[in-house]
């Protein structure tokens, strides 16, 4: 914690929670004990790294897993989530902990808290968490991609999960408005849009490719220095009418210039 001045020492002070920042936090913590909890039971991975940031959350678990894997681990932690069961923290025995099967990511000695969700998770654990599965929420998974030899898996819980539905169904609602098309029809609207943008750039391809033909079969052979001032063509384009101009041998040297782009 930090303050903006130093305390005396033996000074008694008050500090006050921010508890919508600490809900929405024991909801993530606790959804990625499900979550982790899930897949682990599912195919015996082990969470080795997570990491929660402000918008989202990530895991590492240390296998691979399909799309359809990943859907499934979804559903069956919101299946969790909806039995409403209750977490359960305790700080048991070593001959206790000894028969419980609890994940850990190292080897534990002394006191030691357990965090356990019945038939969901059993985890050693230190974070905050809420009193209930059914506090969580709901869990949405983001993505999931390869790392390192197993699966990196991005989620939202509760009220994150809320914010991120809004903030995509808001930008799903001003491309459909863009696109004169009902929201669930965005992507394909989007597909017939690319498609026409591709169709038109070939187009544009050939008459450029017949313009340089023409304009090349124009020019007067046998030229010392040739020097071409275009206007209108990308880079790309200029590049093009260049190879052309020098394929074409019409000068033992051939300058293609251009104007330089805006600053706008």
């Amino acid at each position: 914690h930090y303050s903006e001045t130093p305390f005396e020492v033996g000074k008694t002070v008050q500090g006050t929670i921010d508890f919508d920042v600490r809900f929405r936090n024991m909801q993530n913590h606790t959804g990625e004990h499900v979550l982790s909890g899930v897949i682990n039971h599912a195919f015996g991975y082990e969470n080795v790294g997570f990491h929660m940031h402000d918008d989202a959350i990530t895991i590492d678990m240390d296998g691979p897993m399909t799309d359809d894997d990943v859907k499934a681990m979804e559903k069956a932690a919101n299946d969790m989530i909806k039995a409403d069961i209750a977490v359960d923290i305790s700080f048991p025995s070593a001959e206790e902990r000894a028969a419980m099967g609890f994940r850990s990511k190292k080897e534990l000695t002394g006191k030691v808290r357990i965090v356990n969700i019945p038939t969901a998770d059993c985890c050693a654990c230190c974070g905050t968490h809420v009193k209930s599965t059914q506090e969580v929420g709901i869990i949405k998974v983001l993505s999931a991609s390869k790392h390192r030899g197993g699966t990196r898996i991005e989620f939202v819980c509760g009220d994150r999960a809320l914010r991120d539905f809004t903030k995509k169904h808001d930008e799903v609602i001003k491309a459909s408005r863009l696109l004169s098309v009902k929201p669930d029809e965005v992507a394909a609207a989007v597909e017939k849009t690319l498609q026409t943008l591709v169709a038109r750039d070939e187009r544009i391809a050939q008459m450029n490719q017949r313009y340089f033909e023409m304009k090349t079969t124009m020019l007067p052979a046998d030229q010392t220095i040739l020097t071409l001032f275009e206007e209108g063509l990308t880079p790309f384009e200029l590049k093009l009418f260049a190879t052309q101009l020098a394929e074409s041998k019409k000068a033992q040297v051939t300058a293609l210039l251009a104007p330089a782009a805006s600053a706008d």
